[in-house]
Formats: C-alpha cells, structure tokens, sequence
C-alpha cells in the first residue's frame, strides 16, 4: 500500500469500505431473516400448542357429554322397565288377584276354598315383591347428578355449569334440588335475561347447600342474581 500513489490508495480503501458495508448488509438481512423463521417457528409452535390444548378440552368434553348420555340412558331404561313392569305386571297381578278372592267369595267347597286362599295368598306375595321391585327401580332410574346435569345441559339460554361436591342424596331431596334447580334456570332466562349462571351443590356435615347465581338482571343493586338454599338432613331434621 505504501508504494502506491495517493489516488490508489483512497480506491482501495473505498472497495474495502464497500466490501465491508456489503458483508455487514448480508449479515444484516441474515440475522433478520434467522430472527423473523425464529419468530415464525415460536408462532407456530404456540399456534400448535394451543390448538393441541383445545382439542384435548373438546375431547374431554365430548367424553364426559358421552358419559352423561350414557348415564342418562341407562337411567331411562331403569324407568323404562319400571314402568313396564308396574303397568302390564303388576295390573295382571292384581286383577288376578280380585279374580280369586271374588272365587273364594262365591265357592262353597272347603277344599276348593282352601286352595283358592293358596293361590291368593301367593298373588299376594308376588303383587307385594313386584311394588318393591318397582319402586327399587323407580328409585335407581333417578340420579341426583345425571339429573342436575341433564338440567344444566338442557339450559339454552347461554352458558350454564355445574359444580358437584356431593355424595348420594336421599330420593326427596334429590327430587327437591332438581326442581328448584330446574325452576330457578327457568327464571333466569325468562326474568333475569341471564346469559351465565353458576349451580353448585355442596355436601355439609348437617345439611346441602345449593347455590345458583346467574349474570342476568336482579335485586342486588352489583348486578347478578343468586338463590341460596340449605337443606338439612333427614336424620338432624328429625333429631
């Protein structure tokens, strides 16, 4: 470089100016193009992360709804049976059984009269295990969950869910929650205009608590609107 005149030098210290700014724009455009795939593959990997989130909510979902469905119909067809049994069953039982005793009253043999208080009293006996069969069946084919969740479910207004914390409930009270579960979803829609409500049913030492609490229009001067009801158990209410 030194033996070269003045001009040579600025030429060739303008083409290593050029030649570095060349490299340092490649390099540039390179690390741009590095930080913009990066964030290209963080977006996609997070696009598939959430679309794997959602789908495994949608799946379990769609086999918990499964699980209901199947819990309801076997519940159905508890009733179902219970109802056949009760209305072809037990029907031809107790005609049967006004048959013989109207028999009895009419016979005048001793040993006629004998057999037919047999027969009767064995019509008796079955007319009295099919009842129990009966309200045995009537009573499994009601289910305080399945219920409140066919309830919740069926409740078109918006969004409705369920918080169970609760074991198996006595039939009467079972029956008492579900419908004023189902009366108090009812009033929402119709009077509160409600678009989300809340039903949570908690187990106490001493009693049930239900609770239902909606987004609709209320009393309450903070919006919303909630029915509180506690229910003692039978054994305390009876102590």
């Amino acid at each position: 470089d030194a033996a070269l005149p003045e001009d040579g030098r600025h030429g060739a210290a303008a083409r290593r100016a050029r030649a570095i700014a060349a490299v340092a724009c490649l390099m540039a455009w390179c690390t741009r193009r590095l930080v913009a795939g990066q964030r290209a593959t963080l977006a996609l990997r997070d696009r598939v992360q959430e679309r794997s989130l959602a789908l495994a909510q949608r799946n379990r979902d769609l086999m918990e709804r499964q699980d209901l469905e199947v819990r309801c119909a076997v519940l159905d067809e508890r009733g179902r049976i219970a109802r056949e049994i009760h209305d072809n069953v037990g029907h031809l039982l107790t005609r049967s059984l006004l048959q013989v005793k109207a028999l009895r009253v009419t016979c005048e043999d001793v040993d006629a009269a004998a057999g037919l208080d047999a027969v009767a009293a064995t019509l008796d006996e079955a007319l009295g295990t099919v009842r129990a069969s009966v309200h045995d069946l009537h009573d499994d084919a009601f289910d305080a969950r399945t219920s409140l969740e066919r309830v919740v479910d069926g409740w078109e207004a918006g969004d409705a869910t369920l918080a169970y914390e609760a074991g198996p409930l006595p039939q009467p009270v079972a029956y008492a929650l579900v419908a004023v579960t189902r009366e108090a979803l009812s009033n929402a829609a119709r009077h509160g205009d409600a678009r989300s409500v809340t039903v949570e049913l908690v187990e106490y030492p001493g009693f049930w608590r239900l609770t239902i609490a909606d987004d609709g229009a209320g009393p309450t001067a903070r919006g919303g609107f909630a029915v509180r009801a506690s229910i003692p158990r039978p054994d305390e209410e009876a102590a």
